[in-house]
């Protein structure tokens, strides 16, 4: 652990909330709150504040997805000059940037649908990439347990849209 827990930061939390409420009309309640992929501190959010709309920050996201890649060694091999390893690679990070800008989960899924489709076609066309097609399904299976589950349904609003709801 790092230092800190979900129960220290629900408490914090709840003391700046009472603290925000004194003398108001009613309880303080962000509508936002922008994160980054600390699950701690957004299950704190959460637990004082249920209806919140956690924003995801992008820069964070892609560190957690970049070092997702690098755990599974789909990182660009320009050293060995691997032409294939360097196309799957590229696919993937481009498919990264695809879901980082679909606004529909619908989308999302369909997009990573298609590029595991693709793999699988690529492999069975070149055997030889057997291992860097499993990597980078792994990571597309990564990308749909941890990052796109149902509850993500609602995700795919824009800062200025929420914003605009809002005001």
């Amino acid at each position: 652990m790092r230092g800190y827990n979900t129960a220290i930061l629900r408490e914090l939390l709840g003391k700046w909330e009472e603290h925000l409420s004194r003398g108001k009309n009613g309880p303080f309640y962000p509508y936002v709150a922008i994160t980054d992929t600390d699950l701690r501190e957004r299950g704190a959010l959460l637990d004082i504040w249920p209806y919140i709309w956690l924003l995801l920050c992008k820069f964070h996201l892609g560190q957690c997805w970049t070092n997702k890649r690098k755990a599974l060694k789909l990182t660009s091999s320009a050293k060995d000059g691997d032409f294939w390893k360097d196309y799957v690679v590229g696919q993937i990070i481009s498919l990264e940037v695809q879901l980082i800008e679909s606004m529909d989960i619908q989308v999302a899924h369909q997009l990573i649908t298609d590029q595991h489709t693709n793999l699988r076609a690529l492999v069975n066309d070149n055997p030889s990439l057997r291992s860097t097609v499993d990597a980078a399904i792994s990571f597309l299976e990564y990308l749909t347990s941890t990052w796109m589950p149902e509850a993500f349904g609602r995700v795919g609003r824009s800062v200025d849209e929420v914003l605009h709801q809002l005001h």
